[in-house]
């Protein structure tokens, strides 16, 4: 399937340096988009009806922050709820260093590994089967533009989950979309003075 959405908005952040709450910014405008032309960006053509709009009153399909979700929100409506996940540093060289500059500090760098989760969710089991199959798929078939414009060392959709139901909400099914991804993160760091001078350490004598 040849992806058609428009990434210029989203590939502006390369110049952007990531951060957690940016990517989830990124996967939200990204659904967005998707789902703002389902006859034209979704192929499973049983999903084109569930046109997105940012008027939530209009909208056939809600997309949000997981913090922003609220079960009477959902109604007859899909919802896709996009969560952060837990994030580890990964270190690059001996205490993150790479040499150092005599005006700018020694330069460090150390690598982000996370990962994101999409929970599609909707009052019918089919319904959510089928949307999360078709967001599965599409960040498949997309990661390869984000790894590239937005300089990650990783970015894979791994696995979508089993259709079940929503702990919140009996009434609900859900399925989970996740997302691995790393980043590098550099900085450097100009000593001013040094961080021990004016420590006094006082002991007893044995």
């Amino acid at each position: 399937m040849t992806q058609r959405v428009g990434f210029e908005e989203i590939s502006s952040l390369k110049t952007t340096t990531l951060r957690a709450h940016i990517l989830t910014g990124v996967l939200y405008r990204l659904l967005a988009q998707q789902f703002s032309d389902p006859e034209r960006n979704l192929e499973d053509s049983r999903l084109h009806g569930y046109q997105w709009d940012e008027d939530p009153t209009k909208t056939r399909i809600l997309i949000d922050p997981v913090y922003k979700w609220n079960v009477k929100n959902v109604q007859q409506r899909p919802g896709l709820l996009v969560k952060r996940g837990s994030i580890r540093p990964q270190k690059l060289g001996i205490a993150h260093g790479f040499g150092a500059h005599p005006n700018r500090g020694a330069r460090k760098s150390v690598l982000y590994a996370g990962s994101h989760t999409i929970f599609c969710i909707g009052k019918n089991g089919a319904e959510v089967d089928l949307i999360g199959q078709e967001v599965f798929r599409n960040l498949v078939e997309f990661s390869p533009v984000i790894l590239e414009d937005l300089d990650f060392h990783r970015f894979m959709p791994n696995e979508l989950g089993a259709v079940a139901e929503l702990e919140e909400s009996a009434e609900h099914f859900v399925a989970p979309v996740t997302i691995e991804w790393i980043y590098e993160q550099p900085w450097r760091l100009q000593t001013e003075a040094p961080w021990l001078k004016g420590l006094l350490l006082q002991g007893e004598s044995v």
